[in-house]
């Protein structure tokens, strides 16, 4: 894992897309470029890779990289695919730790920082919580989208559909006591966790915006100019506390940065009609905007007070395209256009690509994970590829 000092210095974000030759353009005020090699560019290596003869249809990692959770379904193209819905876990090896069929899928599921305890929400509307050893610890009757906030050993349930309309979440303790409910006037709109699993923000309808601490305690109550289509909180790594969003007012889309316990109004920036999701990079000191649009895709990056630091445009859309995934040291962003071969670029702080992995002709990455020097690819063909950043390349090409 990445110390807390070299994280600036090694700050990295991944993009998989299929390229064409075109040229990736900054908007204004940068200045447009081709992509471009960093003189410290890197190899990757296929380290393993599993099949799992299924489709993976979900795919979750612990923020310490010790744990892989996937949950693999029947595969109705495939002679020798499984027959029953799967759940499983492996550690960083691609070894076995546990599995477990079920007798339904998996609606949404969660792994905590530390890899030993699994929540998800299953079919059977239920949330089932196993333990280290795929021990089944308890269950309950509900469905939700399961959260871990495993620095105070709680799971955070979600309701956002109508099944609990006026309860944003339910807390539980890792005993499967309920601790407290957060009751709401507003129909839920989004939801997020911080990447070290401490802070929560919530947006409803109308703009507004809660701010929850490491006590899942309300810290503030915020309205924006705008619906909220995306929203993310910093955690508690010593940032100050800051929330981010994408929101949208008559047809335009923005980006707004709020401190959470400085007085004052939030920073607003213009943003261009691709713009769906936001997340905070690099320790939370940077904000990556990125989205997939009529007008192409794009990822822009942004420090705390709304300087755009850097950003890539291109111009085809994409068919299906996979969100942000961090651990404490890197970054990674998906997106994929099915032209004519997929790669995955890691770029620096400079928006300069410092590797590449090229993809199986025809197979795409829809879930990934980092954790050091490795990446984990969870492929629609029903794999895992695990690479690892190999030597330093002294040709740049």
């Amino acid at each position: 894992m990445l110390t807390k000092a070299g994280i600036f210095l090694s700050f990295a974000v991944l993009l998989i897309f299929q390229t064409d030759g075109q040229t990736f353009g900054g908007r204004s005020p940068l200045t447009q470029h081709s992509l471009q090699r960093s003189s410290g560019f890197r190899s990757h290596s296929l380290v393993w890779e599993k099949d799992f003869k299924g489709l993976i249809s979900d795919f979750a990692m612990s923020s310490n990289g010790a744990r892989l959770v996937i949950h693999v379904v029947p595969d109705p193209d495939r002679r020798d695919s499984i027959k029953k819905p799967w759940i499983r876990v492996l550690d960083r090896n691609g070894k076995s730790v546990w599995k477990k069929q079920l007798s339904t899928r998996v609606k949404d599921l969660a792994i905590s920082a530390d890899g030993n305890q699994i929540v998800a929400t299953l079919y059977d509307q239920k949330v089932h919580f196993w333990d280290a050893k795929g021990r089944e610890r308890w269950k309950f009757h509900s469905i939700c989208r399961p959260y871990f906030l495993s620095p105070a050993k709680k799971v955070i349930c979600v309701y956002d559909d109508d099944t609990h309309p006026r309860t944003a979440f339910d807390l539980y303790s890792f005993a499967g006591k309920k601790v407290r409910s957060e009751k709401i006037t507003r129909d839920l709109l989004g939801f997020a966790v911080s990447e070290d699993q401490t802070r929560v923000a919530v947006s409803l309808d109308g703009g507004r915006v809660l701010a929850f601490n490491d006590l899942v305690q309300n810290w503030g109550t915020f309205d924006w100019p705008g619906e909220v289509v995306s929203v993310a909180t910093t955690g508690g790594s010593g940032t100050a506390p800051t929330l981010a969003g994408v929101i949208q007012k008559d047809g335009k889309k923005k980006l707004v940065i709020q401190s959470i316990i400085k007085k004052g109004p939030p920073v607003i920036r213009d943003l261009g009609d691709s713009a769906n999701a936001v997340h905070f990079l690099n320790s939370d000191s940077r904000i990556a905007v990125y989205g997939n649009g009529r007008t192409g895709q794009i990822m822009d990056v942004y420090d705390l007070i709304g300087n755009l630091i850097w950003n890539i445009g291109l111009k085809n859309s994409a068919e299906y395209h996979t969100p942000i995934v961090a651990d404490t040291g890197s970054v990674s962003l998906s997106l994929d256009v099915p032209l004519k071969g997929i790669a995955l670029y890691e770029f620096d702080s400079e928006g300069k690509i410092t590797s590449e992995i090229p993809f199986v002709p025809g197979v795409g990455a829809f879930f990934l994970g980092t954790y050091e020097d490795l990446v984990f690819l969870a492929c629609d063909d029903g794999r895992i590829r695990t690479y690892q950043k190999g030597n330093l390349k002294t040709s740049v090409q």
